[in-house]
């Protein structure tokens, strides 16, 4: 009955490890899925603020496809 809602959940959460998140002060990175977020139907390249497990404070991020362009 809700088949539909299934694959749109498994879609997103294939497209949300596609994207990959990245520190800019140390360029630790990871996917924007294991991070905690969801990246769906999205084109681009966005920065934010988040928090670097590697440096220990928040940062900014830069969030990217790694398929879909230069960095």
């Amino acid at each position: 009955m809700f088949g539909w809602l299934s694959r749109l959940r498994d879609d997103a959460v294939r497209q949300s490890r596609e994207w990959m998140i990245r520190c800019t002060v140390c360029g630790s990175e990871r996917s924007v899925f294991e991070a905690g977020g969801i990246r769906y139907g999205a084109w681009g390249k966005k920065q934010t603020s988040g928090h670097c497990r590697t440096c220990g404070s928040r940062r900014r991020m830069v969030i990217y496809h790694p398929t879909r362009g230069p960095l």
